[in-house]
């Protein structure tokens, strides 16, 4: 699985998995879903915004992950298990710590050297994790009033 298609897949959200796989289980580990979950809750929300933890994103990208090409969902399984490890995250910040044991501040950091990081594949991972959140978000219902949006169109009369 190429960077180009796990980005298109994080911002085309459910089309791009198709029902290819409808009694497939879950495919991310409590430990990725709780990787995810943090990092959901570092890339939205904001004073007077429903939290990601609010609209349950994490499980919501799970839920769509399990309708997804088992390839896409072990690039995402293996993006969410470097950003979870102390080891990486003493290479990439200097400081050692699973994303999800680090203070929000901290997370923040963390998520800006990967959107900074000399590397490709790592500024590539960061951005499509930030987006199947982002567009996980924002695609819940209780979020469009928000920004304005009064929801899709209803069926023609």
């Amino acid at each position: 699985m190429n960077r180009r298609t796990l980005l298109l897949s994080a911002l085309a959200g459910p089309v791009a998995c198709s029902a290819t796989f409808p009694d497939a289980p879950r495919r991310l580990t409590t430990a990725q879903v709780a990787t995810l979950a943090a990092l959901a809750e570092v890339a939205t929300g904001g004073p007077g915004l429903p939290t990601a933890s609010d609209l349950a994103v994490a499980g919501r990208i799970d839920d769509l992950m399990a309708n997804c090409d088992p390839a896409l969902v072990a690039d995402v399984g293996l993006a969410l298990d470097l950003l979870a490890s102390p080891w990486v995250g003493l290479v990439v910040t200097g400081r050692p710590g699973a994303f999800v044991d680090l203070a929000r501040d901290a997370r923040m950091e963390v998520v800006g050297h990967w959107r900074r990081h000399r590397v490709g594949r790592v500024r590539g991972a960061m951005q499509a994790l930030l987006g199947l959140c982002l567009a996980t978000y924002w695609g819940d219902r209780r979020t469009f009033a928000y920004v304005g949006y009064p929801g899709p169109m209803g069926a023609p009369a």
